[in-house]
Parts: structure tokens; C-alpha cells; sequence
């Protein structure tokens, strides 16, 4: 679970800062603290500069290695929504959305690589559509997911999706006694 920030009753954000100048850099979700909480990464506003550039450099290297697959899983991903209802975005809106190289929901980067192991990769990224009733792929009822959430929220949304992912975090944290393992 997330410690929220008392001042606005949400989860910290990067780039959010404290009084001591220290600013929060990201949660680490695989590790929880004795309170329950994920632990918390907070650094110096130097530390902070440097990790901050890393992370910029990663994802354009990732945008700059795979632009050719990006166009063309763009649009492989404007096909299949148009057999499955109307698509009315552009093919530029959509290279955008695959060039920030992560998930919307969950911050976890794409992988355009073709599994071995399964049918489908499940880090490809997948149109999912905000609201299942409106058969209209459109820029407000589209977002970018990884293809194994796009999965789990296929029929019930995300509102059983979250419910069942706080569940699952909640058991094995009581399961492993306070230590979540590594999902890999």
C-alpha cells in the first residue's frame, strides 16, 4: 500500500518535496516497511536531477531503438480496432502514446519482443477502451495498457480490476508475513 501524503490525501508523486529538501523519487513496490506501506524513495534534489535525466535518456532510447516497430505495432493496434468497432484517432496520436514506452495504468514499460512462452506478449501494449459499452475507439475512450491488464480488465473494468489487484497485493503480503516476492 501506498503511504499517502497528509497535505493532499494522495499517494506522492515524483518530484514532490519535503521541508528537509528532500524530494520522492518513486515507491518501491516490491519491498513493504513494518507499517505495511511500499517503502519510499527520497533523495536530493542532485540525486534527484541525475536519476530524473537516467530515466528521460531510457525511455528515448527506447522511443529512438524501436521507432520502426512502433509504426508498425501502431498500426497492427488501429487493424485490430477497427474490426472491433470504429477507430477514430490518428495513427501519429497512437505512435505518441507508444512512444512514452509504458503503461498508462500501471507505469510498467512495453515490450514489442514476441514471446516465447505465451500466445501474445503479456507486456505488448493493447488498446483498451475506458468505457467497454461504447464501441468507438476514440482519443477520450482509449488508452494505451499492457496486454496482460487489457486482459484482466476485459469484461468487469477497472473498478473489479483494482479491487482484485489490492486483494492479491493484501494476501501475499499476509501470506509471505510482510515481504512481497519478486513477480518475475
Amino acid at each position: 500500500m501506498k503511504r499517502l501524503d497528509f497535505q493532499t490525501g494522495l499517494p506522492f508523486k515524483r518530484g514532490d518535496k519535503t521541508e528537509l529538501d528532500k524530494i520522492f523519487w518513486a515507491y518501491d513496490t516490491k519491498i513493504l516497511c513494518k507499517s505495511g506501506n511500499f517503502k519510499e524513495i527520497w533523495c536530493s534534489k542532485d540525486s534527484f536531477n541525475v536519476r530524473n535525466k537516467n530515466h528521460r535518456k531510457a525511455i528515448s532510447k527506447f522511443s529512438k531503438s524501436s521507432n520502426k516497430n512502433l509504426k508498425s505495432k501502431a498500426k497492427q493496434l488501429i487493424k485490430g480496432a477497427k474490426q472491433r468497432g470504429l477507430a477514430t484517432f490518428s495513427l501519429e496520436w497512437l505512435e505518441k502514446k507508444l512512444e512514452s514506452g509504458v503503461c498508462e495504468l500501471s507505469g510498467l514499460p512495453f515490450n514489442l519482443i514476441n514471446s516465447s512462452q505465451y500466445s501474445k506478449n503479456p507486456y505488448a501494449p493493447s488498446l483498451d477502451r475506458i468505457d467497454a459499452n461504447d464501441t468507438e475507439y476514440s482519443i477520450n475512450n482509449t488508452r494505451v495498457v499492457l496486454s496482460c491488464i487489457n486482459q484482466a480488465l476485459n469484461q468487469y473494468g477497472l473498478e473489479h480490476f483494482l479491487k482484485m489487484a489490492q486483494a492479491v497485493i493484501d494476501y501475499q503480503k499476509e501470506k509471505y508475513h510482510g515481504r512481497l516476492q519478486k513477480i518475475t
